[in-house]
């Protein structure tokens, strides 16, 4: 029997067209709001259509939290994973697109990836193969 996780989202504030000062000021300001909420994230750095960003990890039980914060910094999408890792592209026209397993890889991967930014495995979604992965809240305790 596969393990199962708690489902999860990976979604950013950041914008290609946007200074890093900008950007970083904005995902600053973001983990503000989820520290006065009291809502526990993981902070990550990643690739994302071959741009680096840093993004978070929040429990998908705020989905309705990343909405609205999606929408309102124009962000196109969030990425969401099930209990497995199946990963889900939410587009902010409402489509869900199915990616495939979201995974660890070689540090030497090359595409889009998350990872911790304290360091640990590189993540990304690799194909739609399930398979046994290791759990990103097995890594670190989450920040409150």
């Amino acid at each position: 029997m596969k393990p199962q996780h708690t489902p999860v989202i990976i979604f950013s504030v950041y914008q290609a067209a946007q200074p890093d000062n900008q950007n970083l000021r904005r995902h600053n300001q973001l983990l503000e709001v989820l520290k006065g909420a009291n809502i526990a994230y993981i902070e990550t750095l990643g690739m994302y259509k071959g741009i680096t960003e840093r993004s978070l990890v929040i429990d998908a039980k705020y989905e309705s939290f990343v909405q609205r914060a999606t929408t309102k910094t124009n962000q196109e999408s969030y990425l969401y994973l099930d209990q497995d890792r199946n990963a889900t592209l939410v587009m902010s026209t409402g489509e869900h697109i199915k990616l495939g397993v979201f995974k660890a890889v070689k540090d030497d991967y090359v595409g889009d990836y998350t990872q911790n930014i304290n360091g640990g495995h590189k993540y990304a979604i690799i194909d739609n193969t399930p398979t046994v992965v290791y759990d990103i809240f097995e890594q670190v305790k989450l920040t409150r």
